[in-house]
């Protein structure tokens, strides 16, 4: 399932920049999701559920671009934002279990690199503060709207 969100054509730095929309769009999602309204692209099997989470707080915490992520756990369950790999997006990864915590990778692009792959700036686990990468970390003390996109609570 993909869905988007449309972005000002008057700000196309910084929209290529600024995943908050997507954050946001995952919490729906989940939520959705628990419901039972939702109906995902794949749904993880218990054991790749399982390969996701071992490790996960430990891969999310370096730097990675989107295709070493599809490359690590596969085509995800929702794509939220354009399909294009050199525009932001999340990712999101939703087991069997509706009731078990969905995981979404927080895509930007980095206005300098433009014409590259989309990097990983930050991790949603459920409803815990974001696991921000180093680059994402820089996004938010020094990006254009580092008081919007959130802070690390721990």
């Amino acid at each position: 399932m993909l869905l988007r969100s449309s972005v000002s054509d008057d700000a196309p730095q910084r929209a290529s920049w600024e995943p908050t929309m997507q954050v946001m769009t995952f919490y729906y999602c989940v939520d959705a999701h628990r419901r039972g309204w939702l109906r995902p692209d794949r749904v993880l099997t218990g054991a790749q559920r399982a390969d996701l989470l071992a490790g996960l707080s430990t891969w999310v915490r370096a730097d990675h671009d989107v295709d070493e992520i599809l490359a690590r756990f596969g085509p995800p369950s929702l794509t939220l934002g354009d399909p294009d790999p050199r525009q932001p997006r999340t990712l999101c990864y939703v087991g069997p279990d509706r009731h078990d915590p969905a995981v979404g990778f927080h895509l930007g692009v980095e206005p300098r690199r433009a014409d590259g792959p989309a990097v990983l700036l930050a991790t949603s686990f459920d409803e815990k503060p974001l696991i921000w990468t180093p680059r994402g970390d820089t996004y938010v003390t020094s990006g254009p709207s580092a008081g919007a996109a959130g802070q690390d609570a721990g």
